[in-house]
């Protein structure tokens, strides 16, 4: 995909259908991002997968949730998504571990439901992002009581990421706001490599 191209395309799609006031609002909240499904065998993008065992740099603390472990969702390999990224993501960051609570899971400790119950919703407590040199990262094992996921390797498609027009915040920041949605039918005609949904970064 070419981002300046297909970014072009998306503006004149609204363009049409809401006027350039608002496409204008809308392309200054576009991002580059990546669709995440699971990679079949030899397609994975570097090392990027859900679950598993965390690659941290020796020595790394494991991130806690007051007395609770917080346990690996995915991690992410900014080296492997670098070219589609370009200054989203400092040079050099490597990999990215994505820790958060887990408090719903069949593999949950059983008071990990309590504890997210008592912290406030967006609590930062419950969830860490930490990164690794690639040359300096090794697995490591997760302490007791924090939820070990089966690892799912990904491929990652690069996309262009825009708010949900019905239930992102950023839209309040645009004319008109949520109520735009509902003025588009034709929304087939959107150019392909346009999302709002599961995707890194953006």
């Amino acid at each position: 995909m070419d981002y300046q191209k297909t970014l072009a395309e998306v503006r004149n799609f609204y363009t049409e259908r809401l006027g350039e006031n608002i496409a204008g609002q809308l392309i200054e909240l576009a991002r580059p991002a990546f669709a995440l499904t699971a990679a079949e065998p030899g397609e994975a993008t570097g090392q990027c997968r859900f679950g598993g065992r965390p690659l941290l740099e020796p020595g790394t603390d494991w991130p806690m949730c007051e007395d609770l472990p917080l346990s690996l969702v995915a991690v992410l390999d900014t080296d492997a998504l670098a070219p589609w990224l370009g200054d989203l993501a400092p040079p050099s960051t490597g990999l990215l571990n994505f820790f958060y609570l887990d408090s719903d899971s069949k593999l949950s400790d059983p008071q990990a439901m309590d504890l997210d119950l008592k912290l406030p919703t967006h609590d930062p407590r419950k969830s860490a992002v930490i990164p690794a040199a690639s040359s300096r990262a090794v697995k490591v094992t997760p302490p007791a009581r924090a939820s070990v996921f089966e690892p799912e390797p990904w491929t990652a498609e690069p996309v262009i990421a825009l708010p949900d027009l019905t239930s992102d915040p950023a839209m309040e920041r645009i004319e008109s706001g949520f109520y735009i949605d509902h003025q588009i039918e034709d929304w087939e005609q959107l150019p392909a490599g346009v999302t709002s949904e599961d995707v890194a970064f953006g």
